[in-house]
């Protein structure tokens, strides 16, 4: 009998999902199987095939009732995976059916409630097993001890919070053809459930077993579906001792953001305070202290500003194409520049007492008119004053605006950046030097 029509997803694989689901009832409930299943199985099942540990019953169960158990498990879950249209989303471009909470949470409680998850020493042979099929090396992840019986309702919260994120706007992944748009994360709701979704991670017993290693197992799936970030990553050299080293500064992260109450921040726009000062300065400290971008910090940021920046629109402003680039930009060197200026501008909120939006607006206006800026940008001039420096040459200015000085690398003399302020004239971003 040839079994892989019932692996494989095709035209006709609901029927074959049918036809497993009714046999799998059938025997779940025949107590002759129940009796003699496991001692048949050892001369059916061969001990050195390389599937053994995903498919020798004799093994895996202590006994028959184990086995139909999971059986009648099994006969509702391929029920389920009918209803979902496996085949429809996967071949046919139908869209992913993430809104069917109830089917998939019912889902997630039998699957890892099931024997054969939670045996002794199943997760591991599994594992063991998975390991020879693919390229990454998932011998470095060790689940010994993991409880998947108990942490199957916090697996049923965390889809749910991803669900929240499936349902806006920016989630483009709807279907097998769509791709990821980048400013699903900066949005401060999905940010939120984001942090809901690792916090309640950190309370199973996945985690409390191996951290934040599972990562690597999810390795396969965000080269599917993220390729230019998984190869601007270098995913495929990341190690376990990696994924070790930088989970503390991620767990950082995450309390930091915590802490700031990204949703309630975004809705009274207060990111002038001292609190929001520090949480950049702490994690900014510990986005330079991640191993994974080291070496991979150009290509990862160059990603991102082609996705949130360059050839898209802000504030109704088009953004040329290639605008943002990062080109052998040495980020540890321009650290100590990035926290001066961080610093700088949040002192300037302290001393100009802005505390929100429309602070920094009268602010700006206020400095424009005092700088004379209104006056300069309405003269109708169109010169280049390194060839002809005769247009203004009688007119003296109390400053210097540079938009942006680009031939002057960030490493330059730190004398360079001081005084200074960061503002926005006419919506383009420029330095704007005091003399």
């Amino acid at each position: 009998m040839d079994l892989s029509k019932f692996v494989k997803i095709g035209k006709n694989s609901n029927e074959y999902f049918d036809i497993l689901a009714n046999i799998t009832n059938v025997l779940s409930n025949s107590k002759l199987f129940e009796k003699t299943a496991l001692i048949v199985a050892p001369k059916y099942l061969k001990a050195d095939s390389k599937y053994a540990a995903l498919t020798n019953i004799h093994t895996i169960y202590a006994n028959g009732v184990e086995l139909t158990t999971d059986l009648a498990n099994l006969s509702t879950v391929l029920g389920i995976v009918r209803d979902l249209d496996l085949n429809g989303f996967l071949r046919n471009g139908n869209d992913y059916p993430f809104n069917k909470v109830d089917e998939i949470t019912t889902l997630i409680n039998l699957v890892c409630n099931t024997y054969y998850l939670n045996n002794e020493n199943r997760l591991s042979e599994i594992i063991a097993c998975v390991d020879k099929l693919v390229k990454q090396d998932l011998s470095v992840v060790d689940v010994a001890g993991i409880d998947l019986a108990s942490d199957a309702p916090k697996f049923v919260e965390m889809y749910e919070f991803f669900v929240e994120i499936t349902n806006n706007k920016y989630w483009t992944l709807v279907n097998s053809s769509s791709k990821f748009d980048a400013k699903l994360l900066v949005q401060a709701k999905v940010m939120e459930s984001a942090l809901d979704i690792v916090n309640k991670f950190m309370e199973t017993t996945i985690y409390d077993k191996t951290g934040f290693s599972p990562i690597i197992l999810l390795l396969p799936l965000i080269e599917k579906k993220l390729p230019a970030y998984y190869e601007a990553l270098d995913l495929d050299n990341l190690t376990k001792a990696t994924v070790e080293h930088d989970a503390t500064y991620i767990q950082n992260i995450i309390k930091t953001l915590n802490d700031l109450d990204i949703v309630d921040l975004a809705k009274s726009q207060d990111y002038y305070s001292s609190d929001v000062h520090d949480a950049i300065r702490s994690i900014l400290d510990d986005i330079y202290s991640l191993e994974i971008l080291k070496g991979h910090s150009n290509a990862l940021f160059n990603l991102l500003a082609d996705d949130l920046f360059n050839n898209k629109k802000l504030d109704g402003i088009g953004i040329p194409r290639n605008t943002l680039r990062f080109n052998e930009t040495d980020f540890v060197a321009d650290k100590a520049y990035i926290e001066t200026i961080i610093d700088e501008l949040y002192q300037l909120f302290a001393r100009e007492n802005i505390h929100s939006k429309s602070d920094l607006t009268d602010f700006i206006n206020s400095l424009k008119n005092k700088a004379g800026l209104e006056s300069f940008f309405a003269q109708q001039a169109n010169v280049d004053t390194l060839e002809n420096d005769t247009t203004f040459a009688d007119e003296k200015y109390t400053i210097q605006v540079a938009n942006p000085p680009y031939s002057t690398k960030w490493s330059a003399d730190p004398k360079f950046f001081l005084p200074y302020f960061l503002i926005f004239v006419s919506n383009l971003l420029s330095f704007v030097y005091f003399e």
